[in-house]
């Protein structure tokens, strides 16, 4: 009787109500109390052991990988997977998309942007914001320097030259981040696209600013300020919440924005500090103004392009930029030190 049980199929109310007005003979209605009855105790325990296995195993599952934290130091290989950016979740952006990166670490490269990870709480100290805002335990995140063999899943359009991650505000406070530099892909971009962006968009006095190693270490520092600044928040309320749960469908963009201009500002106070070149100070700035249009190319509706567009309005407005037309028009930066 029991195996008979096993291949009942299971359907809503509503279906069967469907069935039944539709006079289907394919479906028989039965009487928990007539001569079939003692069969729904038994779907009912089976249901009922069926969900409460399939918990336990779930359970067991998540306490059995969950607590599992890799180090990645001692390893050439450089893999990361998972559900981690909410850029495609245009409603509040909390839904996560999968992707994935593998690539051969360069240790020579990742010993040279160590620095910026162990900078980090001196940097969240130094912040321009009320200090309310400021965390206290920011730990020193890894910077990994990686050459991209493959990429796959949420990687679509405009190419990633590096990520900081997770973006959970949990696992962040209780492990913080860890940054991840596309080195051939940034040598790449540089080569194919900002260059030829900063040759038709940069005035010529200004040209020779535009480097790699400039690009390259802002680069670093925008990866780095996504790990500081407020992250877990209480509210006015008095209740918990997160920026990111706040802002919803605002936050990756004002994100990238802040990444972006807090990047700059970390940078001038790191070459104060004597820790970068003062060569940086100048060139720093104009390879930021052509990186302005390269990601205004990926769009409004994109993460990236939005908040670079954000930043590009306020230099206009605030007149850290000059126009000059011409034959072939030309952008000037003007005022450094208000950036």
């Amino acid at each position: 009787m029991e195996s008979e049980v096993s291949a009942v199929r299971y359907m809503c109310c509503d279906e069967y109500r469907s069935c039944l007005a539709k006079e289907s003979g394919e479906y028989v209605p039965y009487d928990v109390n007539g001569q079939y009855g003692h069969l729904f105790n038994i779907i009912e325990e089976r249901y009922k052991d069926n969900t409460v296995s399939r918990s336990l195993t779930l359970q067991k599952q998540i306490n059995r990988y969950a607590p599992i934290h890799l180090e990645p130091d001692d390893s050439n290989l450089d893999v990361t997977i998972g559900p981690y950016e909410t850029y495609e979740d245009g409603l509040f952006s909390y839904k996560a998309t999968f992707e994935a990166f593998v690539g051969i670490r360069d240790d020579t490269a990742t010993s040279q942007v160590k620095l910026f990870g162990d900078q980090l709480q001196d940097l969240e100290r130094n912040l321009p914001m009320d200090n309310i805002f400021k965390s206290d335990s920011v730990s020193a995140a890894p910077i990994r320097v990686i050459n991209l063999l493959y990429n796959s899943g949420d990687v679509k359009g405009p190419q990633t030259i590096a990520f900081n991650l997770p973006n959970d505000e949990r696992i962040v406070n209780e492990r913080g981040t860890s940054m991840v530099m596309l080195k051939n892909i940034s040598e790449a971009n540089f080569k194919h696209i900002l260059k030829p962006i900063a040759d038709a968009c940069i005035r010529v006095e200004q040209k020779e600013y535009v480097n790699f190693e400039p690009y390259y270490t802002h680069i670093v520092c925008h990866e780095c300020c996504h790990g500081i600044g407020p992250h877990s928040i209480t509210l006015p309320s008095g209740k918990k919440s997160t920026v990111r749960l706040e802002l919803q469908e605002f936050h990756s963009a004002l994100e990238e924005a802040k990444a972006d201009i807090v990047g700059l500002w970390a940078l001038n106070f790191l070459i104060k500090k004597g820790l970068l070149p003062k060569s940086l100070s100048q060139s720093m700035y104009v390879s930021f103004l052509a990186g302005c249009f390269r990601s205004i190319r990926f769009g409004l509706e994109e993460a990236h392009g939005k908040g670079q567009a954000l930043q590009f309005t306020g230099c206009m407005t605030k007149g850290l930029l000059s126009y000059t037309q011409m034959e072939n028009s030309q952008l000037t930066l003007r005022r450094l030190r208000m950036l």
